[in-house]
């Protein structure tokens, strides 16, 4: 009797019996931030056949990220970023208020874009994820965004990848400084 309860207990569990159902949530994969003081981000959800790309903005990183999470069907969660992309006028502030405030993925990589916005290039690229994912596993120097935070607060400086769209691809264009006072 104590098995069958167990299993009829376990079956009730597995089938989200109590909560929200794994399949009402997204996970964010790529994140970019846009601006200083006011932010907006923009997350790259799901994988590249079936990718979604939201933005928000709120008074700060952490404000947009609540915003975001409300958008489309399915709940966005910015706890599994992979990539973290800074647009041209954002700020190191961001990324500390990152760490500090949320729960994203601290092994996440930091990089910058060659020129303009976070969501221009999220949104021009052939599957933005997974080429930034190709770049680090074929050896890009890209830092975690627990090392970029660190330098910043340590050195007052980072050297990150510059990234930047070649025929619809993301590739890496460079590197540049990062600075904790001066966002570039």
């Amino acid at each position: 009797m104590k098995k069958m309860l167990f299993l009829a207990f376990s079956l009730l569990f597995l089938a989200g019996c109590g909560g929200r159902e794994l399949s009402n949530v997204s996970l964010v994969r790529t994140l970019g931030i846009d601006g200083a003081g006011s932010v907006a981000v923009t997350a790259i959800a799901g994988e590249a056949d079936e990718r979604a790309l939201f933005c928000a903005a709120g008074e700060d990183v952490i404000a947009a990220q609540k915003a975001l999470e409300t958008l489309g069907s399915e709940r966005l969660a910015v706890t599994h970023v992979g990539q973290v992309v800074l647009g041209e006028t954002a700020t190191a502030q961001a990324l500390w208020d990152e760490v500090v405030h949320r729960d994203s993925g601290y092994g996440a990589t930091v990089w910058l874009t060659e020129s303009g916005s976070a969501y221009r290039l999220l949104a021009d690229a052939d599957d933005p994820a997974g080429r930034l994912k190709h770049l680090e596993e074929c050896g890009a120097a890209a830092p975690s965004l627990m090392e970029v935070v660190s330098a910043l607060a340590r050195d007052g400086q980072i050297t990150v990848p510059v990234v930047g769209i070649r025929d619809g691809e993301i590739e890496i264009t460079g590197e540049r400084r990062l600075y904790a006072d001066k966002g570039r």
